[in-house]
């Protein structure tokens, strides 16, 4: 296991945490973001700008190994605020260059986080190497 306590909200921090774990694993097949469970935007905001972080610098170390997964678990605080989440598979295009990860969105409905990133993770792991 790898643990890393940083500043989510700092890009730097961010970009050095997921590249050194790319590095310690070998690479990576996907990255699960759990956005918390938040009640006003401006937290809202915060979070998604660590989503924005996390999809930019994963997507580079995913894309480095030719495939992968970004999967964001929301709860239903989108719903009480007025944002809405899709499903499916979103993909970005970043100067001309298409990446070859998906990105997905899984609403975790009155579920744990933690259970649904276990889920989520279990199902990547199941699936033939994409690579």
């Amino acid at each position: 296991m790898i643990a890393q306590a940083i500043d989510a909200t700092n890009e730097a921090a961010v970009r050095v945490m997921v590249r050194q774990v790319s590095k310690e694993l070998g690479g990576l097949d996907a990255a699960i973001h759990t956005l918390p469970q938040v009640n006003d935007v401006d937290r809202f905001r915060n979070a998604l700008a660590v989503h924005g972080f996390l999809t930019r610098f994963a997507g580079k170390e995913l894309d480095r190994f030719g495939a992968g997964q970004i999967v964001l678990v929301v709860g239903d605080f989108g719903r009480r605020m007025g944002v809405g989440f899709g499903s499916g598979a979103v993909v970005g295009v970043e100067k001309g260059h298409v990446p070859q990860w998906r990105s997905s969105v899984i609403r975790r409905e009155h579920r744990q986080a933690s259970d649904v990133a276990l889920e989520v993770v279990g199902a990547i792991a199941g699936e033939p190497d994409s690579g």
